[in-house]
């Protein structure tokens, strides 16, 4: 379990290392051009997680819960549709921009 924190970290901080070297060699205007560009694809990107996170997930609760009650993982199951409402929520509010549309509508 440790590795795979372990992993995680390295992930995140090759990721914020990589972004702080493409703004140190490019301006922030051509940056955001080409995030703009990719919009759709990133849409499909971060969707295609969530769809992943559920398909993973009852694996993922008998991989990782073995230590749990029988009832515990029953309970990490019937949690599975929970997250991933909650997971299309934040992906309408932050991924699509949905908060700032709002406050020009208003």
């Amino acid at each position: 379990m440790l590795r795979a924190w372990l992993g995680l970290t390295l992930l995140f901080a090759v990721a914020i290392i990589a972004t702080l070297l493409w703004y140190a060699v490019e301006p922030a205007a051509v940056i955001e051009q080409r995030l703009a560009q990719l919009e759709g694809v990133l849409t499909l990107w971060r969707l295609g997680l969530i769809g992943a996170v559920i398909a993973v997930w009852p694996y993922a609760v008998e991989f990782l819960g073995h230590r749990l009650t029988p009832h515990q993982r029953l309970r990490l199951h019937d949690a599975r549709w929970r997250v991933a409402l909650w997971l299309l929520l934040l992906e309408a509010l932050l991924g699509q921009d949905l908060v700032p549309r709002l406050v020009r509508l208003l």
